[in-house]
């Protein structure tokens, strides 16, 4: 038996032609992996002899140790892949035989070249009968390859398949496993994937009965747990990379110049700082951001970076990087509102510079550009950067992570990587950890372990090198401050750990809702890009070959993120719409792939996406006057003569902007400028008018501020309420915090000074006139939670009521 290590012969020996005059034969292709080979090989010799068929046999070397080789085989050749096997045929009729297909000469009909047919052909088997300890393994690997490739032949079912050579045009078998039985599965698959006809048959005939003998005999022995764990990981990698995500980067990466990148890049952000830097003083939303203001604030006032504090109490419930990077602010600008929202505010111009940096590199610089303008449209982003809290942060350290690994490891297509990507992501890693704890590696790291397992393009070189180039600066950055924290206080891990993450998540104490909460949420922060969704959905899994070529490896990863970030959250108790913020630059992304597909593309024939920025444009325009309304009609903070004048200016606006998209002969580009410029007036108005007329609305502090004097500051009571924040708006002196527990305290202040403003809830004011009775009277309530209580300090002060303890 002749050996060779090439799928091609030399051109002085026997050519693989066929002359037009001599019979139709047969190249028949086997697996060396059965001793019984080199008798089934006779036998089926002898049969196409009979019948003056050629047939030429192709022997594949089969992966790992075999019971006995086939080197006494005649008239046969061997390789080492399954490609080659195919590239060698001389036959224009292809049989591919398993090992243990035991079918005698009779059966030899089913490759008759004469038969000819215009399908993948398979006949096999039911599946063998597993030994008890494998049964498990070899039913995981029967639905793999049934429920992902959409076939029922695999090697546990043994069988033969037939195919002519020509009907491999457009198909690369040298994706496929090179040298092993899932080959044939693998073939069948992407067959069917390319739409080509494939016919599965199952065997009328009784397959012999095989003794399947013990570890290391010389019979054939079923395969081994080790052997079928291999073959369902690796069909799970065909699957991502070959079915699901096939196309390689290269195919989809427009090269966009470094001048050009920078042009959209710098109009982004000029067009996002300004809408996000304007009106950004207004009051601050109590109690999130006045918290973490107050965290901020004691940072400035103690120089105690290292341990976080909040009414003379340790602070463990979030890690302290949000409330370093607002105590920066204070020192270089001042205590304010703006200083206080700063950081979230840059974190976000960050994220939009980082995904034009790395979109580009990953689907291209018009999709990203289409994907960054959506999430700057987006409602939910657009107010949640301008929130001071950890979201912002968390939302750029974890999209750069992911899109970090991804330009690192998967660039160009190529096996190679880059360090400098793949080092961002891990101090990246490391400041998400500092933000808001362990949820930062709970949504970054199972989505990319799972990527970079399923994906065959990411050599073992970049896999080690990633979990280097991530995981040692990851610790380096987030590692010292929470040894020290746990050093220095052995309860903080309990606490943190446990209570504010492990219980949240499985049994929540506060904001429990619905596992659909999320569905709507999405659909309305994400609002105009939450359109696309459903198309993004059905672009991931369509099989028509027009969408094939978004179908890469990193579309699945972000699929997968995206839909991982959002499931997570979906199944804890605890949820806030903030949460699933990290999904947003995400699917903005996803969605401007398919934008930028379906605007660039021309087809002379109107289809429903190309009405879709007619129907955008309305919905917009209602939501802005509705908006407009809310602004004028229920918050009066704002001046009567700038909302007229912005009223009428975005009258006019609309109604020159929407004459685009209603036009049916309009431009497609035009339309959806059109709609664009509607979109950005809409979240300008909604960010810039609405946020802050509700801040101003809903302000404690600034309320209780306008009506103290200057010269004769009142006594503000914070009963059962946190005050914090109080200090950008109130003299600390005159401001004082009482637990819901002791309201004899809050009679002892008014026994002093007479009255005082007290910030309390209801019940909490119900509990003070059952305590004092006559002794106070409380006014009606001159803000939210706000009342004016005077007293008379002899009544208060001879205990007219008993005091008592409410708990």
């Amino acid at each position: 038996m002749q050996t060779s290590e090439h799928p091609t012969r030399p051109d002085d020996e026997d050519p693989r032609e066929e002359s037009n005059d001599s019979p139709l034969g047969v190249s028949v292709i086997v697996f060396e992996d059965a001793e019984h080979h080199g008798k089934l090989i006779a036998d089926m010799r002898a049969s196409f002899q009979r019948r003056g068929t050629p047939i030429e046999f192709i022997i594949v070397s089969a992966e790992g140790p075999r019971l006995a080789p086939l080197s006494g085989t005649q008239h046969a050749e061997s390789v080492q892949s399954f490609d080659a096997a195919i590239r060698l045929a001389r036959h224009e009729n292809i049989a591919v035989a398993d090992a243990v297909y035991d079918f005698d000469a009779a059966h030899w009909q089913i490759v008759d070249p004469a038969n000819r047919h215009d399908a993948f052909r398979s006949w096999s088997y039911s599946p063998s009968r597993a030994p008890g300890s494998r049964k498990l393994l070899v039913w995981i690997y029967c639905m793999v390859v049934r429920l992902l490739f959409g076939v029922s032949k695999n090697p546990i079912a043994p069988g033969i398949v037939t195919f002519r050579k020509s009907q491999l045009t457009g198909i690369d078998t040298s994706r496929l496993e090179l040298n092993t039985t899932d080959s044939v599965t693998q073939l069948l698959a992407v067959a069917k994937s390319k739409g080509r006809r494939v016919e599965e048959h199952r065997c009328n005939f009784r397959q012999p009965d095989l003794e399947w003998h013990k570890k290391n005999s010389i019979g054939p022995h079923f395969p081994k747990s080790k052997s079928i764990k291999r073959s369902i990981k690796r069909n799970l990698q065909f699957w991502f990379s070959e079915l699901a995500f096939p196309a390689r980067l290269n195919e989809t990466n427009h090269v966009s110049s470094p001048r050009n990148l920078a042009i959209a890049t710098a109009m982004l952000l000029i067009v996002a700082g300004t809408m996000l830097f304007a009106n950004s003083s207004y009051p601050l939303f109590e109690p999130d951001e006045t918290r973490n203001a107050q965290l901020a604030i004691n940072i400035a006032e103690t120089g105690n970076w290292g341990s976080l504090s909040l009414a003379d109490e340790p602070y463990w419930d979030k890690p302290p990087l949000l409330a370093w990077l607002t105590a920066i602010s204070y020192e270089c600008f001042g205590i304010s509102e703006w200083a206080t929202r700063l950081p979230s505010i840059i974190s976000s111009l960050c994220l939009l510079g980082l995904m034009m940096l790395a979109g580009t590199k990953l689907i291209g610089l018009r999709a990203t550009t289409f994907g960054a303008a959506s999430l700057l449209l987006a409602w939910g982003f657009s107010f949640q950067t301008r929130y001071a809290t950890m979201d912002a942060l968390l939302m750029l350290f974890t999209t750069a992570t992911i899109l970090g690994i991804a330009v690192g490891v998967m660039q160009d297509g190529s096996r190679k990587f880059r360090k400098g990507w793949l080092i961002v992501s891990g101090i990246s890693l490391g400041l998400g950890l500092l933000t808001k704890g362990p949820i930062c590696l709970v949504l970054t790291v199972p989505p990319i372990v799972a990527w970079m397992v399923l994906n065959r393009d990411i050599s073992r070189d970049a896999k080690r090198a990633t979990m280097k180039l991530v995981a040692i600066p990851a610790i380096l950055v987030a590692a010292p401050w929470f040894v020290l924290t746990t050093l220095t206080n052995p309860e903080f891990a309990w606490y943190f750990l446990w209570k504010h993450h492990v219980l949240r998540f499985s049994d929540a104490f506060n904001h429990q809702e619905p596992f659909w909460y999320y569905l709507p949420i999405l659909w309305l922060f994400m609002f105009p890009a939450s359109i696309l969704l459903p198309r993004v959905i059905y672009v991931a899994v369509a099989r028509k070959q027009k969408y094939r070529r978004f179908q890469t490896p990193t579309h699945g990863l972000l699929l997968m993120s995206t839909l991982w970030i959002v499931g997570f959250f979906s199944m804890s108790q605890c949820k806030l719409p903030a949460y699933i913020l990290p999904a947003f630059p995400l699917i903005a992304l996803l969605t401007g792939v398919i934008a930028n597909f379906e605007i660039g593309r021309s087809t002379g024939i109107r289809t429903r996406f190309d009405r879709l920025p007619r129907r955008i444009a309305i919905g917009v325009c209602v939501l802005t006057w509705v908006v407009s309304g809310i602004s004028i009609l229920q918050f009066g903070s704002v001046d009567f003569g700038s909302l007229t004048l912005f009223a009428l200016a975005n009258l006019a606006s609309v109604v020159l902007l929407v004459t685009f998209p209603l036009k049916r002969s309009s431009p497609k580009t035009a339309s959806w400028l059109a709609t664009l410029a509607i979109g950005m007036i809409f979240v300008f108005l909604g960010v810039n008018k609405l946020v802050p007329s509700i801040a101003l609305d809903r302000s404690i502090l600034l309320s209780i501020a306008q009506q103290q004097t200057a010269d004769q500051p009142q006594t503000v009571v914070y009963f059962g309420r946190d005050a914090f924040g109080a200090g950008l708006y109130l003299p600390e002196s005159s401001v004082v915090q009482i637990d819901e527990d002791s309201p004899e305290q809050v009679g002892q202040i008014l026994a002093q000074s007479g009255a005082a403003t007290i910030v309390a809830s209801d019940s909490n004011i119900s509990m003070l006139k059952a305590t004092f009775g006559d002794a106070i009277s409380i006014s009606q309530p001159i803000g939210r939670h706000t009342f004016r209580v005077s007293a008379s300090p002899e009544r208060i002060a001879t205990g007219t009521r008993p005091t008592t303890t409410h708990k």
